[in-house]
């Protein structure tokens, strides 16, 4: 367990597939395995008044050289195609002891300012694929804890990844 923000204790760990990471008691945890690889993503409970943003985790097999920046752009369109207002920010940051890139993206959604944080880090044989996302109305508290979730990931070396 380990100090989160304000009166929220990041209380649980995730460990599966080689990836590992605390989140507050009370939030919902969602995984899917599937050919292309596997996710997990993490949330308040919506009953929770903290606000209804997200953090989630992918696995993504490197197939035909397939890159960081490669993956980070392919998100990045998707959100170019999907919203009209949109500004992108390029972002550099290290997580899991790796050197992650990816954008800062903030767009308009039902009248509300979102912001999302896309990161793409390599992991020996595999991408990993981190998206966070929430509104501007959402509170501080939110956005801090869901970077203290990014904070505390770490990924093991038995799960078929590498040191790079």
């Amino acid at each position: 367990m380990i100090d989160g923000c304000g009166d929220r204790l990041m209380s649980q760990h995730y460990s599966r597939q080689g990836i590992h990471f605390h989140y507050p008691d009370g939030w919902t945890i969602e995984e899917n395995h599937s050919d292309e690889g596997y996710s997990a993503s993490i949330s308040p409970d919506e009953d929770d008044p903290i606000g209804a943003g997200f953090w989630s985790i992918n696995r993504i097999p490197i197939e035909d050289d397939l890159t960081a920046q490669e993956v980070a752009d392919e998100v990045l369109q998707a959100f170019v195609d999907e919203y009209d207002d949109i500004d992108v920010y390029p972002a550099v940051e290290p997580i899991a002891h790796r050197h992650a890139i990816g954008y800062d993206v903030d767009f308009v959604c039902l009248e509300l300012t979102n912001t999302a944080h896309i990161r793409v880090l390599p992991m020996g044989s595999e991408l990993l694929l981190l998206l966070t996302q929430f509104t501007d109305y959402e509170s501080e508290e939110l956005q801090s804890l869901l970077q203290e979730v990014t904070n505390s990931l770490s990924c093991s070396l038995d799960a078929g990844m590498a040191e790079t």
